[in-house]
């Protein structure tokens, strides 16, 4: 059903009769006028859900959602990292035009915390070079990562900067993109970690003088390494603990507010992914739903809860990377999870400690990650749509655009007229609330009565629907702040007149309504 609604209660075309008319002209009418019609299923009361249809055509409600969600960059960041270093000379020289001069290579290491990297592959990010030259002649700077390739080829850099004085030196900058590129952190010798090589070359200007430079000429480099983003890490992560509690925003439930519902059955999975190929452990300390309507929370009684897991490692590598998955299971029969989505939650929050290395560099520095890799908590919910419902209230907002000319055209009396064909074996009682631009009620539509539940079978099964009608009465005070309205709420009672016996959905109930006006008008001009 459309999220926006435009009622036109009249169109009405003023034309002039003439120059000498001098009084206005007016007559009361009554209108009957249809307004809309649709069909409402379960599609539209539970969003942000897949229903699966069985082989008797009763329904499942599926839902699937991470929870915890930790990827790399959650479990170790790289620090913006300034590389400076200064090149001079060992000793005092005469300098011919197009010489190199100096030839130096460097390595600095990143700094981060509890991690020992050998090789990271670039998502995103880049560094800023700056050059500053003392020398009284240009130079060409050639700055080459060997450990930094992309498709084969190091990444290297070569920039003109021209002359300068010790007082005044020369200076250039140049930004450099490092997405795509794969750094080799194990330094020069190939046994360190977190370390960058860098082979700095400076020639003179083939085109300038002869220069004088000594060993305090020095040309400073920095390289300022900028929010590298890894989607690929090999080496050894470190033992880190992880303790949160995360959020997940149930949509599907989001209007259902209040009232009483009795769930059949229900089957749901917590399942812990480890998409990293690394050991780790994991503990559940509570799992909480929250109706943030009412606030009210029921917490998740399970034996799994409080109790350390441990967590194989993913296998398998880049396309071929295969998760390590341990399922939770949650049922009627080992724990209150009725009760737990009973409290109608738009929410559910989970506290839960994860520990990577817990035995420490076992592996021997070889933990991956790779870019489709996380650690996770995936809700997995599996609930045959079985039940009754006692009073369940159930909202939902439209947009409203409402045109009348009150100088012309007035309500003077009327009504709506709702109609059903109702399949659902619930009444369903609708009363309307408007509200202005500021989302403040205005006035409020009562209905006269409910659209009629349809009538089960002795299997349960509603196989014909019950047609109903109901009525809200319009009167002249309500048009007085009608224009006002911008947007309307259903506030609907949802009821099982044989609750708490429960009945299945099947994938063809829905409600086929139309609505109509029945009102009394009063034209002038």
């Amino acid at each position: 059903m459309t999220k926006s609604v435009k009622l036109i209660l009249l169109f009405l075309i003023l034309f002039s009769l003439g120059s000498c008319k001098k009084e206005r002209t007016s007559w009361d009418t009554e209108w009957a006028v249809p307004l809309a019609y649709g069909t409402l299923d379960l599609n539209d009361m539970i969003q942000d859900s897949i229903f699966a249809v069985n082989p008797d055509s009763t329904l499942n409600l599926i839902y699937t959602g991470n929870i915890v969600d930790l990827n790399f960059d959650s479990i170790f960041k790289i620090p913006d990292t300034i590389l400076r270093e200064k090149i001079a000379l060992s000793i005092n020289l005469d300098v011919p035009p197009g010489t190199s001069f100096i030839n130096q290579v460097e390595e600095r290491q990143f700094d981060i915390e509890g991690a020992q990297i050998k090789e990271l592959g670039i998502k995103s990010g880049g560094a800023t070079i700056t050059v500053k030259n003392p020398i009284a002649t240009g130079v060409y700077l050639t700055l080459t990562l060997p450990g930094v390739q992309k498709q084969g080829s190091n990444l290297s850099v070569t920039a003109f900067v021209p002359a300068g004085s010790s007082a005044n030196p020369a200076t250039f900058s140049l930004d450099v993109d490092f997405t795509g590129y794969m750094m080799d952190l194990r330094g020069a010798n190939g046994n360190s970690w977190n370390t960058i090589t860098s082979v700095f070359d400076a020639t003179s200007d083939p085109n300038g003088d002869t220069v004088f430079v000594t060993n305090q000429d020095s040309i400073t480099i920095e390289v300022a390494f900028q929010d590298i983003l890894p989607d690929y890490g090999r080496g050894y992560f470190g033992n880190q603990i992880f303790s949160a509690q995360d959020t997940i925003d149930l949509e599907f439930m989001r209007n259902f507010v209040s009232g009483s519902i009795l769930i059949d059955s229900v089957n749901m999975n917590l399942n812990i992914r480890n998409g990293l190929v690394v050991i780790a452990t994991g503990v559940v300390n509570q799992l909480t739903s929250i109706n943030t309507n009412y606030g009210n929370t029921v917490n998740l009684n399970h034996s799994i809860l409080g109790q350390n897991i441990n967590i194989n490692p993913a296998s398998g590598a880049w396309s071929t990377l295969s998760p390590f998955i341990y399922p939770i299971n949650i049922n009627s029969g080992n724990s209150n999870i009725q009760s737990f989505l009973q409290n109608l939650p738009d929410k559910l929050i989970m506290d839960y400690n994860f520990q990577i290395n817990p035995l420490g560099n076992v592996s021997g520095g070889n933990d991956y990650f790779y870019p489709q890799s996380e650690l996770a908590v995936e809700l997995e919910l599996n609930m045959p749509t079985r039940f009754s419902t006692s009073h369940l209230y159930f909202i939902d907002t439209f947009n409203l655009e409402i045109n009348q000319n009150p100088e012309s055209t007035r309500i003077t009396n009327g009504e709506l007229i709702l109609s059903g064909d109702n399949y659902f074996p619930f009444d369903l009682h609708a009363n309307l609330i408007f509200l202005d631009d500021q989302g403040m009620a205005i006035d409020t539509l009562f209905a006269s009565g409910s659209l009629v539940a349809g009538i089960p079978d002795f299997n349960g099964k509603v196989n014909m629907p019950t047609f109903s009608e109901v009525s809200y009465l319009v009167d002249q005070n309500f048009m007085q702040v009608i224009d006002k309205a911008k947007s309307i709420v259903v506030w609907a009672d949802v009821n099982n007149t044989n609750h708490p016996l429960a009945y299945d959905l099947y994938d063809y109930y829905s409600i086929q309504f139309k609505i109509r006006s029945n009102i009394g008008l009063k034209v002038e001009f």
